[in-house]
């Protein structure tokens, strides 16, 4: 048993090395390959995502100020 588990250890380990290689992928081609594909995700994911939550924190904010203003009117506070 504990053979079959070496094994597999010094599988993975060798796996491992292997997929850290950079395979003679330079700097500049992985800076060039970003270059095409960071703006389009950007434009159209993040901003778009960051845009939607902001406008919904503001919509829970609005809610979050009218039940407290409701329920300090019930209470009596105001």
């Amino acid at each position: 048993m504990r053979k079959i588990v070496y094994v597999f250890v010094a599988a993975v380990c060798g796996m491992t090395m292997v997929a850290c290689g950079d395979h003679n992928v330079t700097t500049s081609d992985k800076e060039a390959a970003l270059k095409k594909v960071v703006p389009p995700y950007v434009n159209n994911t993040v901003i778009a995502t960051y845009s939607a939550m902001g406008d919904a924190g503001l919509l829970l904010l609005d809610d979050v100020q009218r039940i407290e203003e409701a329920v300090e009117k019930e209470a009596g506070y105001e």
